[in-house]
């Protein structure tokens, strides 16, 4: 099948055009420059370089390919003006349109307490204020299953591997602005998590074999916020600390303290195991061994997404 991934050269689409193409699918990435499309090349896909604001080429690849996935990461309000025109542009065109957000989206805030609530596909749910966009974007595609658009949610939890996991990336870098791995409360809430090979499986299985309208979540496992940190602690030899609210956003910024760190979001998967055929390898499902990868400490710097500006919590999107 021929594929577009919309944001190809990112943490997530990388692996997705690299499984993608493994499984003779033939890949083309949808980026913002020659740069990243160097990077798309090199796993074994073709590039287009455009703007997500160009008419003219988003009409040309969508019209060559047959299912496309959206991996970008906006400010949410962004993300549903540009989602809903490209399922507008496909209406009737029988094209799969693969929407990766996030679980999120079902996260509460627990003040770093532990929740009992935990969600499958088919649960209902009140979100957040702050991501409520979000929410009404994953209903936009599912709705245009009613349009002629084969259209999917994806809905990865946490997502690590190879070194490239933001949130344990910010466990890191607390450690290196107050000498401690940070916490916030007690550090008992819980994000269920997924490797990142396992994510981009799942979209590939999404694209063959899923269901019109459908929600998809994949979770491995989870683990609180505290033993991640205290896992990092032990191996740079330093403590842990438990940190207010109002240090946490010094420490990050305020999405990351009250949307990430601060929040409970557990979540099952049965959906996609049943329907799909999808499972977690066992080997790579350990997240507290990810914690330890050697890159992680190598870091000098914090590299803040583009989606969040210091002091608004507004813009938001998968915390992997």
């Amino acid at each position: 099948m021929r594929v577009v991934v919309f944001g190809a050269n990112g943490y997530i689409g990388n692996r997705t055009v690299l499984n993608l193409a493994a499984h003779a699918h033939e890949v083309t990435g949808f980026v913002r420059s020659e740069s990243a499309a160097t990077a798309v090349r090199a796993a074994g896909a073709t590039a287009v370089v455009g703007s997500l604001t160009d008419a003219k080429v988003l009409e040309s690849v969508l019209a060559t390919h047959e299912a496309i996935v959206w991996l970008v990461q906006l400010a949410l309000e962004d993300e549903q003006r540009v989602v809903d025109g490209l399922l507008r542009a496909i209406r009737k065109r029988g094209k799969t349109f693969v929407f990766t957000g996030g679980a999120s989206v079902l996260s509460e805030s627990t003040a770093g307490e532990w929740s009992e609530n935990v969600y499958s596909e088919g649960d209902s749910f009140v979100p957040r204020r702050q991501l409520r966009v979000r929410a009404e974007t994953e209903n936009i595609v599912r709705v245009a299953s009613q349009y002629g658009v084969r259209s999917i949610v994806v809905r990865p939890p946490l997502v690590y591997g190879h070194g490239g996991c933001k949130v344990i990336s910010d466990l890191y870098h607390s450690a290196r602005q107050t000498g401690a791995v940070c916490y916030i409360g007690r550090g008992l809430n819980v994000y269920s998590h997924c490797h990142v090979d396992d994510v981009a499986e799942l979209i590939r299985l999404a694209i063959e074999r899923g269901s019109s309208g459908a929600l998809y979540h994949c979770v491995a496992g989870e683990s609180t916020y505290r033993s991640m940190a205290e896992a990092i602690a032990r191996s740079l030899e330093v403590a842990t600390r438990s940190v207010s609210m109002e240090e946490a956003e010094k420490i990050w910024d305020k999405f990351t303290a009250t949307t990430v760190f601060s929040s409970c979001s557990r979540t099952r998967s049965p959906g996609a195991r049943r329907e799909l055929g999808w499972a977690p390898q066992r080997e790579r499902s350990d997240i507290l061994a990810e914690c330890l990868q050697p890159a992680y400490a190598a870091e000098t710097g914090r590299n803040l997404a583009s989606w969040i500006q210091p002091g608004n919590p507004s813009a938001s999107t998968n915390p992997a």
